[in-house]
C-alpha cells in the first residue's frame, strides 16, 4: 500500500495500518515433485485437478498460478483440496463463502460506512502477512443473482486480471492496493448458471467423485488429519482390513462423498478405542 496513494486509515482499519508503504514477502515454490506426488496419494480422485493447479508453478519462484475453477460434485472433496495445497504451499487459504453471498462486498465497503470493511483480497494479505496468499470462493455458483446491491460475481473481476488488481482501489481503506500476486480458486458443484464473463476467466477442471478403489488413500487421509487434530500427527494406527470393508459399504451407502467419509472412519476411531479401553 504505497503511503502517497493512501489517505489517512480510520480506528476501523487500526489492524492495516502496518501494510502502508510495506513490502510483503512472496512465499516461493519448493519440491514441486514431492508435494504433487504427496497430493496425487492423499487425492487420488483429483489428479487433473492438482496437475492444473501445479503447472503453472516454477521452482524457487513466487506462487501464483492463473485462476481456477473446480467443479464436481458436492463432496468430492474440492475445499479440502484447496486447503492442503495452500498448506503444502506455505500460502495459506482465505475462504470467501459464496453460497452466503448477495451483494458485492467481496470488494470491501465504503469508507464512510460506520461498519465498513476492506476488500477480502485485502484481509486475505492482512491475515497471512504476504503478497500472494491463495483466495478461496467456495459454492460461488450459489452467490445471490441480484444485482441491487452488486453481485459477487461482477466484484471479483477487477482481481481476475493482473493488470487491474495490481493497482487496486479499495474503497474501504481508500488507497491503492497492489493485490497481482494473489491466487483465486474457486470452487462448484456445476456452473451452468455462472455467467460467461468469468467462466472465461477461470481455467475450469472437473474433480470426480472417488471411487471405492480409492478408500485405502483416502481413509489413510482422514487418520492423518485426524491424529493432526488430537494433537499427535506422528501417531497413525492403520486401519484393519476388516475395518476398511466396514467403511467401505457405509461409505458405498453415503455416495462416496469425501465429507461423510471424514465421519465415517471418525466413527470407526472412536469404536475401536471405546473397545481398546473395555479391554
Amino acid at each position: 500500500m504505497p503511503k502517497d496513494k493512501a489517505t489517512k486509515l480510520n480506528n476501523y482499519h487500526s489492524e492495516f495500518k502496518d501494510l502502508v508503504d510495506a513490502r510483503l514477502p512472496l512465499r516461493l515454490a519448493r519440491d514441486i515433485a514431492a508435494m504433487r506426488a504427496k497430493l496425487m496419494a492423499e487425492y487420488p480422485h483429483a489428479t487433473n485437478a492438482i496437475d492444473l493447479v501445479l503447472r503453472d508453478l516454477r521452482e524457487g519462484a513466487p506462487i501464483r498460478p492463473a485462476p481456477i475453477l473446480l467443479t464436481g460434485p458436492a463432496g468430492a472433496g474440492k475445499s479440502r483440496l484447496v486447503r492442503r495445497i495452500g498448506d503444502l504451499l506455505g500460502v495459506g487459504v482465505y475462504r470467501y463463502d459464496g453460497s452466503g453471498a448477495s451483494d458485492n462486498m467481496f470488494g470491501g465497503s465504503p469508507k464512510g460506512w460506520g461498519n465498513t470493511i476492506p476488500s477480502a483480497p485485502a484481509r486475505a494479505v492482512n491475515q497471512m502477512r504476504i503478497a500472494n496468499p491463495i483466495v478461496m470462493i467456495d459454492e460461488i455458483e450459489k452467490a445471490g443473482t441480484s444485482s441491487r446491491n452488486g453481485r459477487l460475481w461482477d466484484a471479483l473481476l477487477p482481481f481476475l486480471e493482473r493488470e487491474t488488481a495490481a493497482r487496486y482501489r479499495d474503497v474501504s481503506l481508500d488507497a491503492e492496493l497492489d493485490l497481482s500476486w494473489i491466487s483465486y480458486i474457486a470452487t462448484a458443484n456445476a456452473i451452468v448458471n455462472l455467467p460467461a464473463h468469468l467462466q472465461d476467466r477461470f481455467r475450469i477442471v472437473k474433480v470426480l467423485a472417488p471411487r471405492l478403489a480409492d478408500l485405502p488413500l483416502l481413509a489413510a487421509n482422514v487418520l492423518r488429519e485426524l491424529a493432526i487434530e488430537s494433537g499427535e500427527p506422528g501417531f497413525v494406527w492403520p486401519l484393519a482390513e476388516d475395518e476398511l470393508e466396514v467403511i467401505g459399504r457405509a461409505w458405498e451407502r453415503a455416495g462416496f462423498s469425501v465429507r461423510k467419509l471424514q465421519k465415517i472412519v471418525a466413527a470407526t476411531v472412536e469404536a475401536r478405542n471405546a473397545t481398546a479401553v473395555r479391554h
